[in-house]
């Protein structure tokens, strides 16, 4: 179910987010909530994904009576921090909320937010597993431009232009003359005015 399940939630807390506050959120695939602040594209959020098998066998069992596995979707968003509260290699790559808005009420955020997601995730099993791409389209960021993508396996990043969003959750990118479906691990840069790029990884300190 992955991407799909990160597209589900992540859709839905950006339009849930910018109901609340009129900020323009928007979804970098698959799992990122983007914002404009000062002219560029910065992180405000994000959305992770993960299965939890109830079976105890560590995999998805199909036998009569099984328990069904569960979708768990954490949600965070940035909603008052300050500026010096964030590392500085991440101060020109991040925002909160309150930069753009006075700080929303946490607790209505997150009712909304949470509503949004439950009918977000009717809506989908109703569709019987399809997205809902129009949906998505709307709230993608990067579409139509050249993107770097990581595709997890330890080569070079990817440069392609980014076309489409495709039914099965991947990405439609233009390689060389061919267009083509990818499941990369992540966007990590986009030829946008100004040039984005993905937030720099901190070192863990130690225990």
């Amino acid at each position: 179910l992955w991407p799909r399940a990160s597209l589900v939630v992540g859709v839905a807390v950006a339009e849930a987010i910018a109901e609340q506050t009129g900020v323009d959120v928007r979804l970098k695939w698959p799992n990122d909530l983007l914002v404009r602040h000062e002219g560029a594209w910065r992180k405000a959020g994000g959305i992770l994904c993960e299965r939890y098998d109830r079976s105890g066998s560590g995999s998805a069992s199909n036998g009569a009576g099984a328990p069904a596995p569960l979708w768990i979707a954490g949600i965070g968003i940035d909603t008052s921090i300050a500026r010096g509260d964030f590392p500085a290699l991440l101060r020109e790559h991040v925002a909160s909320l309150s930069w753009i808005v006075d700080a929303p009420d946490r607790h209505n955020l997150a009712v909304a937010t949470a509503t949004a997601v439950r009918r977000s995730v009717e809506r989908w099993q109703q569709r019987g597993g399809q997205l809902d791409t129009a949906r998505l389209r709307e709230r993608m960021v990067f579409i139509g431009n050249v993107v770097s993508l990581d595709h997890g396996d330890g080569k070079a990043a990817e440069t392609v232009q980014l076309l489409d969003i495709a039914d099965n959750g991947g990405l439609l990118v233009r390689r060389g003359a061919t267009d083509v479906v990818v499941q990369p691990l992540q966007i990590v840069a986009a030829e946008t005015q100004p040039p984005w790029q993905a937030p720099p990884r901190l070192a863990r300190e130690p225990a």
